[in-house]
């Protein structure tokens, strides 16, 4: 837990500490836009 602590004070912001967390909120992103462009075709 202080290893986790340490990295995210050492980093600017919490996507560098958290390689998972951006990952997964890029993906978010990605299917937020198909959607979206879906919804407007209908």
């Amino acid at each position: 837990m202080n290893e986790n602590i340490l990295k995210i004070n050492q980093t600017h912001t919490i996507f560098e500490a958290d390689q998972m967390h951006s990952e997964l909120r890029i993906l978010d992103w990605i299917f937020y836009l198909i959607c979206s462009n879906e919804i407007k075709r209908m």
